[in-house]
């Protein structure tokens, strides 16, 4: 991956109003950014690690729809945990979802 695109990935992570990780990983998979940023440009964006935009969203409820049907797709057995950047939960690991790894998704 070249410096530029980690560099984006970074300020993306930086900006997003949630984050969405895989079992015990470092980095998040899905970042959702909220459309007051100035970096989604008026629409609620997911984005997935390092690959790009999933999709831009007039309401919150259809783009984590989306990211639930990204979710559904795992192949094997796993474990999503969400990071909020604001409210009360601010900065915990939450449980998000379980994926079960035959196309079924558990939504907490």
């Amino acid at each position: 991956m070249s410096l530029e695109a980690e560099a984006l990935w970074d300020i993306l992570e930086s900006e997003a109003c949630e984050r969405y990780y895989i079992n015990d990983a470092e980095k998040p998979a899905f970042l959702l950014l909220s459309k007051w940023n100035p970096l989604s440009h008026g629409a609620f964006e997911v984005y997935m690690n390092h690959i790009g935009s999933i999709g831009k969203f007039a309401k919150k409820k259809d783009a984590i729809l989306r990211l639930t049907e990204g979710m559904r797709t795992a192949k094997k057995p796993m474990t999503f945990y969400k990071v909020d950047k604001f409210g009360r939960k601010q900065g915990r690991k939450q449980l998000f979802a379980k994926a079960d790894g035959k196309g079924t998704l558990t939504v907490f």
